[in-house]
């Protein structure tokens, strides 16, 4: 159920009519982090704040999904986080995050990138283009609002 809900999202996700947000997205894999480990770590180290996520609003319909596919044995990816200085920023998997929460799990796999803050809000920015749930209008305009508001990043160009 979930896992069919993933492919259809990744296989019909479309990006705004200029294209920015595929530029975006492009830019951010050349400037990605190197992996560090996948492991499990404690869900209240995770930062999750507004301020990282591109997303308008949690989907409490696909969270409830979420957690009831890990009720039922559903593995899912491990979530993106970056470490500064011992603490956590998830870069990607905010509706599995709050599953586990609604689930009162204490841990999650994460795959740890050595990175800051604004390398997961990067990262944050390019996720779902390609899996997870497609994104809406809002969330592009967001998105696309958090790299032009940044001195740095809204130098970028084509």
């Amino acid at each position: 159920m979930v896992l069919a809900m993933t492919a259809e999202a990744a296989g019909t996700a479309k990006l705004d009519n200029c294209g920015c947000l595929r530029h975006i997205i492009q830019v951010v894999r050349k400037r990605g982090v190197n992996m560090s480990e996948i492991r499990q770590i404690e869900l209240s180290r995770i930062k999750t704040d507004n301020s990282i996520h591109p997303r308008e609003f949690t989907d409490s319909d696909i969270v409830e999904e979420y957690a009831e596919a890990m009720k039922g044995g559903t593995v899912f990816p491990p979530l993106v986080v970056f470490k500064e200085d011992g603490k956590f920023f998830l870069g990607d998997g905010l509706h599995r995050i709050e599953a586990c929460r609604r689930l009162n799990l204490k841990k999650i796999s994460a795959e740890i990138r050595t990175g800051t803050k604004r390398n997961a809000v990067l990262f944050a920015v390019g996720a779902n283009n390609e899996h997870g749930l497609r994104r809406t209008n809002a969330d592009k305009r967001k998105a696309v609002r958090i790299l032009i508001e940044d001195r740095e990043w809204r130098q970028w160009s084509n």
